[in-house]
């Protein structure tokens, strides 16, 4: 059986899994259906165990803890993941500390100055150079 490619990207874009485990689980879902009649809680038992096997082939980001410093803004301890990675993301280009705080705005809606970066992002270079 063939399903539509549009929606096979879109579950799996949603479920954060590859379209081949997208296919297998709407193989295992129809296969269902067929052996059982159908009606509406077939469709939801079916819908429910597509969920459960996306869900379980769900990609795990690495989740890294750097150190907060013993900085005092709630901001920095909250979100330091993010500053990090932001700030990897600004090497070899022009965007500043301006534009991580402008970031963090715009995907948290919080307020941090770019001083505040700036000091936590050099304590981060310390602390990266004793790691080495």
């Amino acid at each position: 059986m063939a399903f539509k490619k549009n929606d096979v990207k879109r579950l799996s874009h949603i479920f954060e899994c590859s379209e081949q485990d997208v296919h297998s689980a709407l193989y295992m879902c129809t296969a269902y259906l067929k052996e059982n009649n159908i009606n509406t809680y077939t469709v939801a038992r079916t819908i429910s165990i597509l969920a459960d096997k996306l869900q379980k082939t769900r990609k795990k980001k690495d989740v890294v803890e750097y150190p907060d410093f013993d900085m005092k803004h709630i901001v920095v301890r909250k979100y330091r993941a993010d500053i990090v990675e932001l700030y990897n993301s600004t090497i070899g280009t022009l965007k500043g500390w301006g534009w991580i705080t402008a970031e963090l705005q715009r995907l948290h809606n919080i307020k941090v100055s770019r001083q505040t970066i700036r000091a936590y992002i050099q304590k981060y270079q310390e602390w990266q150079l004793w790691q080495t």
